[in-house]
């Protein structure tokens, strides 16, 4: 925690090509390329093509970053776990690595995404993201008329169900 982001960063590597960068976090002398893969179905795995491409790129941009991370919400296949240690590329996903799991930080830090609220679907997802409302906590900051305006009738049920959350993690 207490890294400051920027999100969706275009940087020129050292090949001359440029690169989408997901998150670029920092923290002190600490700069991380981050490369976030998000899969809406269950039982998705990270296979090694992914950390293969992530460290390829943050090699072409190495002068730009002290280290690469690539974080899911799903599962990485035992060759990207191999291959990441082999070269020192971090994962984290819902439960790995032990002790640093998304899991244990959302537990920790009670950062909730908005994507475990039943009452959000797809659509209303899309109009909150769009407004930086990314956690349950961002739902409970937004006054009740700005919720009302971005996603009407849903707002109500979004914002009880965003309160039971908090009152369960306490």
């Amino acid at each position: 925690m207490g890294y400051e982001v920027k999100i969706n960063q275009t940087l020129e590597g050292k090949s001359g090509i440029t690169h989408e960068i997901d998150i670029v976090a920092e923290k002190g002398s600490e700069k991380l390329l981050v490369e976030c893969k998000h899969h809406s179905k269950m039982g998705m795995w990270i296979n090694v093509q992914t950390p293969l491409y992530v460290y390829a790129r943050y090699l072409d941009l190495r002068n730009n970053f002290t280290g690469a991370v690539i974080a899911t919400n799903s599962r990485f296949s035992e060759q990207s776990e191999i291959y990441a240690e082999s070269v020192g590329l971090k994962l984290m996903s819902w439960n790995y690595p032990p002790g640093k799991s998304l899991r244990e930080i959302v537990d920790r830090y009670a950062i909730y995404p908005i994507t475990i609220l039943h009452s959000v679907d797809n659509p209303t997802m899309g109009r909150l993201l769009v407004k930086g409302i990314v956690t349950v906590s961002d739902i409970l900051a937004t006054p009740a008329g700005k919720l009302r305006s971005l996603i009407g009738n849903r707002a109500e049920p979004v914002k009880k169900e965003a309160e039971s959350v908090v009152l369960k993690g306490k």
